[in-house]
């Protein structure tokens, strides 16, 4: 019996947790014998990695982040094309853009099954009022053409019926998973990742694994951070990653004077494998889904502080983590100096966060759940 050809598609094709995501889902479906095609707009992370393991990934052209109605009209034209030539029996949908966009094109091209996996409303971000009221009807609008919505965690579930966004046959929550035994096997060890990041051996590490956007909220995470870190001598923070954002994160960097005890290290390759150099992860986001770098530091028996977006205090909660309300300085401020205070507990609570990811979050049975939600019934 011939197996049908799924199409997962994703606005950009940068390094971060969903293009992540769509890589493993993609390799995991072709190892399980189905007919795989990625489609991508702008980046070259993910057409890398899809070369190297055989997987046809497709560039659209015009696609990109940002709402652009001279840029979006001819993407659209793009994808619509693309999916009339494959002739996908479905598609797979990642990302708020590819969401929208992605929907329209499978109307247009008549794909028959439609799938979209979203990882966090982009209404819900820290943006001006006339693109959330934009970002809001076009997911209303779209839901028409998805045969089912894929929600990371019951909150954003809830969500989307509150703001009557229904797709045909309802929204289904699937949390991420993460690959455990591959995590511990390319992990490094503590003193070799310090080793190669240039960390001194004996310094408290608050880290961070993240793209350098605006909804990461670094810039004003630093400030926070800077009297908690000045009064500590031995601690530093230190933040992998890379994006737009590097020139205001240098900036608050030279503002506080931390340059010897704040490290960028820059885009890492496998970065998780550096979680090992860390004491505490820290994520101080304004918005997340279910972000793939807190359940892999989890995964590490790493302590978390992290703010109270998306899925974090559904992941969180019980295991002794702190999770502190977004955009409150002095909540995370104290949460900081709450974890140098508290050292000797650390380990405790890092071992509840490795529990949790064992018992909840395997990856083998996200990738069969959203099989079983792709193919039709």
């Amino acid at each position: 019996m011939k197996q049908p050809h799924i199409v997962l598609a994703i606005t950009l094709a940068v390094p971060g947790g969903t293009t992540s995501f769509v890589f493993q889902y993609a390799f995991w479906l072709k190892q399980k014998g189905f007919n795989v095609t990625v489609l991508a707009g702008e980046g070259t992370w993910l057409f890398d990695r899809c070369e190297e393991v055989e997987i046809r990934c497709l560039s659209v052209p015009f696609l990109q982040r940002e709402i652009r109605p001279w840029l979006d009209l001819p993407a659209l034209f793009s994808l619509t094309q693309l999916l009339r030539t494959l002739k996908p029996d479905v598609i797979h949908l990642n990302s708020s853009k590819m969401g929208v966009l992605g929907s329209i094109a499978a109307r247009l091209a008549h794909v028959p099954r439609v799938i979209y996996f979203i990882g966090g409303w982009a209404f819900l971000e820290s943006i001006a009022s006339w693109k959330k009221s934009i970002y809001l009807h076009a997911e209303r609008w779209t839901a028409r053409f998805k045969d089912r919505i894929v929600c990371l965690h019951p909150a954003d579930k809830a969500i989307a019926e509150a703001q009557q966004i229904k797709p045909r046959q309802g929204i289904t929550v699937i949390p991420n998973g993460v690959d455990l035994p591959f995590l511990d096997r390319t992990r490094l060890s503590r003193a070799e990742a310090r080793q190669i990041l240039g960390i001194p051996q004996d310094r408290f590490i608050f880290g961070t694994i993240a793209n350098f956007f605006s909804t990461k909220n670094l810039p004003a995470y630093i400030k926070t951070a800077a009297p908690v870190i000045q009064a500590s001598p031995a601690a530093g923070i230190v933040i992998i990653g890379e994006g737009v954002e590097r020139p205001l994160i240098e900036q608050a960097i030279q503002e506080t004077n931390l340059g010897d005890q704040i490290l960028l290290t820059g885009t890492q390759e496998q970065a998780h494998r550096f979680l090992s150099a860390f004491d505490v992860f820290v994520l101080p986001s304004t918005k997340e889904g279910m972000p793939f770098s807190t359940l892999e530091a989890m995964a590490a028996r790493l302590p978390c502080l992290v703010t109270d977006v998306g899925a974090h205090r559904w992941m969180l909660e019980g295991t002794g983590s702190w999770i502190v309300p977004k955009e409150q300085p002095l909540a995370l401020q104290k949460a900081l100096q709450e974890t140098l205070e508290k050292r000797g507990r650390l380990v405790d609570v890092g071992q509840a966060n490795r529990l949790v990811i064992e018992r909840r979050f395997p990856l083998e049975t996200t990738f069969e759940t959203h099989r079983n939600t792709c193919l039709p019934t």
